[in-house]
Order: C-alpha cells, then sequence, then structure tokens
C-alpha cells in the first residue's frame, strides 16, 4: 500500500451505534488499508472483527461503507493503527469513481499461504537445461510466488534463474501459468524455498491471472480468520 493524500478523501470506522471514528489515513489500496487514531480516541476493535470503513470524498454522494475486517492492531506510544483488509475489493473498484480510483489504485502484495492439508503442486519448468519436475506451494501474492523444491531439484536448477510456472487454486481449479525469476533461495524445513518475482511480460494474461489470485487471496484470508475465531 502507498501514503495517500490527505486531501484526496477522508476514512473512518463505522461504530455499532452508526457513528464514526475518523483515523488518519496512513496506507490504502483497493485491498485495504491503515489508520491511526490519537490515544484515547481508538476504537476497541478485536482483530478478526468485521466493520465497515466509510470513505468519504468529494466525488460521492454519500460515504461509502467497505465491509473490512481487522487484519492487524498495532498500539504505539502517539496512538494506534489498524490494518484493514477489504472483504470485497471488486465491488470498491465498482463502486469508486474514476478520479478516486486513481488515489485506491495501488495494490498490495498480500501473502497467504495454502491450506496445510490440502498442498498445492507446483509444476516446475526450465527450457534450457530442459528441467520438469514437481515443487510445492509455500506462499503466493499477486507479484510472486514461493515454492518448496526437494535438496536434489536446487542441484540441477544451481545455474538456472527463469521458471515456468503451472499450478491449480482451489476452488475453481483452473490451471495458472507463469513466467518468473528466482529472486532468493533459502534452506526451510521441507527442503529449499525459493521466492519468485512474476514477470508480467512473459506470463500470459497476467491481469487475469492476478485476478484469480485475489480470489484466491480472499478466501485463505476468510478460512484463516473464522478459524482463529473458532
Amino acid at each position: 500500500m502507498v501514503p495517500v493524500p490527505e486531501q484526496a478523501c477522508t476514512l473512518a470506522v463505522r461504530r455499532p451505534d452508526t457513528s464514526l471514528a475518523p483515523g488518519r489515513t496512513a496506507r490504502i489500496s483497493t485491498e485495504g488499508c491503515s489508520l491511526t487514531f490519537e490515544p484515547g480516541q481508538a476504537p476497541d476493535l478485536a482483530v478478526g472483527q468485521r466493520v465497515d470503513v466509510a470513505v468519504t470524498a468529494s466525488g460521492l454522494s454519500k460515504p461509502l461503507n467497505v465491509p473490512s475486517v481487522v487484519h492487524h492492531r498495532y498500539e504505539g506510544t502517539d496512538g494506534r493503527l489498524f490494518d484493514f483488509r477489504f472483504l470485497d475489493a471488486t465491488a470498491l473498484r465498482r463502486a469508486l469513481p474514476e478520479a478516486l480510483f486513481a488515489v485506491f489504485d495501488h495494490r498490495a502484495a498480500y501473502r497467504v499461504q495454502p491450506d496445510p492439508s490440502a498442498p498445492i503442486e507446483v509444476t516446475v519448468k526450465a527450457t534450457p537445461p530442459g528441467i520438469r519436475a514437481l515443487a510445492y506451494l509455500a506462499d503466493l501474492s499477486v507479484t510472486g510466488i514461493a515454492i518448496s523444491v526437494s535438496a536434489g531439484l536446487e542441484q540441477e536448477l544451481r545455474a538456472v534463474q527463469r521458471l515456468d510456472l503451472s499450478f491449480r487454486l482451489p476452488p475453481t481449479f483452473q490451471v495458472m501459468s507463469m513466467v518468473g525469476d528466482i529472486r532468493h533461495r533459502r534452506l526451510a524445513s521441507d527442503g529449499v524455498r525459493y521466492g519468485i518475482a512474476i514477470d508480467p511480460e512473459r506470463t500470459r494474461d497476467f491481469p487475469g491471472q492476478q485476478d484469480l489470485i485475489r480470489d484466491y487471496i480472499r478466501s485463505r484470508q476468510q478460512e484463516i480468520f473464522e478459524s482463529v475465531l473458532e
């Protein structure tokens, strides 16, 4: 997320009694925002709690209520900070006027891990040297992917930087095909972890595949929130 000009719009948390608790906007994107509150003025919100974030701007006839969930809460000497994740980024983009969308149109690279009980296989190809092997998805964002490879595969790929990757994400299990560059490698308990930056120029229909990743991220976030609250 990126800093937002204060004059562009204001954001507030809608309390249960429908009154607004205005915060200072620290960061904002189409997927979430961060608000800070002065000491003694911050609402008491639990992590995982669902709230409406009210957006007020000159391009809106009335405040736009954005369903959100509290993802992070931080207590500082100068106040309290909340990170909110918007629950329906697609609907938000449709509701925002074009001028205001320019302020929001900075997507955060939120990263999620797959369900440990349902590992996701990733087919890895490198040409040359003509390698094709299986790895496992470790985490995923709209700009990058981390995979776990065996020590043996790391030996084969030690001189390789660019990979072709394919995998299927629930619930649609549509095939995702991407090209990425290995940015870092590190030892992990399950082998070697690769951090890979997706190449938007070499990846077919990159925006469309990003939308599928966003759907998966929102779904996993919801599953995680619900499991925490159980």
